[in-house]
């Protein structure tokens, strides 16, 4: 299944959008990495916005620095999360980092083989 997960934060008449698709992130057979599509527009009163990614929770890093914009994610490996949040900024460096407006973590998942269906049970014999 195939879908987007998307968090929207209201601060009085403006509203911050952020879509991760697919998410989860499923890679094929035999793939290292699936490919997700990070969409954002941030409605807020500050001159830019931080599009920022922290890997398993550890450290973060600004990936794009825009109002509104697309980011493709085609490193999403297979058991590891990614939280992309938006930030309102002053410019595109980490100390003009303000205050997170929207967040979505996009779920690297394998593909797992279908199950096989049990082989049916005989039917006893009567006698």
């Amino acid at each position: 299944m195939i879908s987007a997960m998307a968090l929207a934060v209201s601060t009085a008449a403006a509203v911050t959008t952020l879509t991760a698709s697919p998410n989860p992130c499923i890679l094929k057979a035999g793939a290292r990495a699936c490919r997700t599509r990070v969409v954002w527009k941030a409605e807020t009163a500050a001159p830019a916005a931080q599009l920022v990614l922290s890997a398993n929770r550890g450290p973060s890093k600004i990936v794009a620095c825009a109002l509104e914009g697309a980011y493709e994610a085609g490193w999403i490996s297979a058991g590891n999360s990614y939280a992309f949040t938006v930030h309102a900024a002053s410019g595109c460096d980490e100390a003009s980092r303000g205050e997170p407006l929207a967040s979505v973590t996009v779920k690297g998942e394998a593909n797992s083989p279908p199950k096989p269906k049990p082989e049916p049970k005989p039917k006893p014999k009567k006698r």
